[in-house]
C-alpha cells in the first residue's frame, strides 16, 4: 500500500503547478467575463459574448467583434489589456519551466515509463551493448521496432555515455535507483514489457552480485508474475536460488563460451556452425514459429518432410512455460514440505513462484506426435 501511495503522491507533485496554472487561468477569464457582462449590461449582449471577449482581451489578441461601450467597461478592458500581457508572460515561464523539469527529471532517471511491450533491462555492465546490439540484430528493440529501459544506480554522465553509444534516441529509457525496491522496479513497468533481463554487477564479489540480481529477480516477480524474465548469474548456486525466484532462463556467465570452446576442440568446424546459427557475423539462423492446428496432427517425421518444403530445417520441438506455484515443486508425501506448505497459506501469503521456463525437445524421434507441443524451432535457410 505505502508504494501505490509514494506513486501516486509523486505524480500529484508533479503535476501540481500545471493544475494551479490552468486553475487560475480559467478563475481569471471566468472573472473577467463576468465583471465585463455586469458592467457593460446591454441587451445584445450575451454571457457567450463575455466569455470570449475575456479570453480574446486577455489573449491580447483583439479581434474587435465584441467591444465594451460604456465608460466602466473600456475600464475594466485597459486593466485587463495590461494586465494579460503579464499573465502572458507567467503562463510561459511556468509552462517551459514544467517542460525543463520534467526533461531534467527524465534525463536523470526519476521518471515512470509508460510504456507496453518493451524491454527492461536491471543492471548494467560491459555486456550490456553487446546485448543490445544482439537484440536489435534480432529486430527485438530499436527505433521502430521496441523500446528499451535501462534500470541502473550509475551516474548521469555514464548513463549518457551510454545512450550516446547505444544511439537508440528517444527509443532508450532509464530509471535511476536500486532494483532492490518495488518502488523502483515499478517505474520501469515491467508487467507490461515483453523481456525483462537481468545483468550481474561487476563491481562487487560474484557471490554479492547474486545476491542483488535475487533481489531484483523477486521485485519484478512481485509486481510481474507472468512476464519472461531472464538472469545472468556468476556462481552455480546463484543460478540455483534465481531459478527458485521465478527466473525463467539463468546462464551463468563464462559456462556457455566454456563449453562452445570446448565443441570447438573437436573440430573447428563445429565453431563455425555456431557462429552462424547465433549471428555473429549476420542475422541469426534459429527461428521459432507457433504450430498450427494441422501441423499439430503430425508425427515428427511428417513434420519434417512438410518444412523443408519451406526452406526451414526443424532442430525441436517446444512447450510454451506455465505458471509454476509453491504446490508444483512441494512434495506431497514429505511431512516438511507440507508444513511449510501449510504455513504460507495459514499466513495469506502468496504460493506463485511466477513462470517456468518452455520446455524444448530437440531433435525428438520420428514418431512423436506433435499434438502436446505449442511450437517449433528451426534454423533458417543460410543467405548466400
Amino acid at each position: 500500500m505505502g508504494r501505490w501511495m509514494d506513486i501516486w503522491w509523486e505524480r500529484c507533485r508533479q503535476g501540481w503547478t500545471g493544475v494551479r496554472v490552468v486553475a487560475a487561468v480559467g478563475a481569471l477569464v471566468l472573472l473577467v467575463s463576468v465583471a465585463f457582462y455586469w458592467v457593460e449590461r446591454h441587451p445584445q449582449l450575451t454571457w457567450a459574448d463575455s466569455l470570449w471577449w475575456a479570453v480574446v482581451t486577455l489573449s491580447t489578441v483583439g479581434y474587435g467583434d465584441v467591444v465594451p461601450v460604456t465608460p466602466g467597461g473600456r475600464l475594466l478592458a485597459a486593466v485587463v489589456m495590461v494586465g494579460g500581457v503579464g499573465l502572458l508572460s507567467v503562463m510561459t515561464g511556468q509552462l517551459a519551466s514544467l517542460l525543463m523539469e520534467y526533461r531534467a527529471r527524465k534525463r536523470k532517471g526519476l521518471l515512470s515509463v509508460e510504456l507496453s511491450q518493451h524491454v527492461v533491462l536491471i543492471g548494467w555492465n560491459a555486456f550490456g551493448a553487446e546485448l543490445i546490439r544482439a537484440l536489435r540484430t534480432s529486430n527485438v528493440v530499436g527505433r521502430g521496432q521496441g523500446e528499451v529501459v535501462i534500470v541502473t544506480t550509475l551516474p548521469q554522465e555514464e548513463r549518457e555515455a551510454i545512450a550516446f553509444q547505444l544511439d537508440l534516441g528517444d527509443a532508450l529509457h532509464f530509471v535511476y535507483g536500486s532494483a532492490a525496491h518495488e518502488g523502483i522496479v515499478h517505474k520501469a513497468r515491467p508487467a507490461r514489457a515483453k523481456l525483462v533481463y537481468l545483468l550481474a554487477r561487476d563491481d562487487v564479489s560474484p557471490a554479492e552480485a547474486d545476491q542483488h540480481t535475487l533481489c531484483a529477480a523477486l521485485a519484478v516477480r512481485e509486481l510481474a508474475p507472468s512476464v519472461p524474465l531472464y538472469a545472468e548469474a556468476m556462481t552455480p548456486e546463484g543460478r540455483k536460488n534465481m531459478v527458485r525466484a521465478g527466473v525463467s532462463h539463468v546462464l551463468v556467465r563464462g559456462e556457455l563460451e566454456t563449453r562452445i570452446l570446448g565443441i570447438m576442440g573437436s573440430h573447428a568446424a563445429l565453431g563455425a556452425v555456431l557462429e552462424q546459427v547465433v549471428g555473429l557475423e549476420g542475422q541469426p539462423l534459429l527461428g521459432y514459429r507457433g504450430l498450427t492446428p494441422e501441423e499439430k496432427s503430425m508425427t515428427w517425421g511428417e513434420f519434417l518432410a512438410t518444412a523443408r518444403h519451406r526452406g526451414e530445417l526443424p532442430l525441436g520441438l517446444c512447450r510454451m512455460s506455465r505458471s509454476l506455484c509453491l504446490e508444483n515443486v512441494l512434495d506431497e508425501g514429505s511431512a516438511l514440505d507440507q508444513f511449510i506448505l501449510e504455513l504460507f497459506r495459514s499466513s495469506g501469503q502468496k504460493t506463485a513462484l511466477g513462470m517456468s521456463g518452455p520446455q524444448v525437445v530437440t531433435n525428438p524421434g520420428d514418431t512423436i506426435f506433435l499434438d502436446g507441443f505449442d511450437a517449433v524451432v528451426f534454423l533458417r535457410p543460410q543467405e548466400p
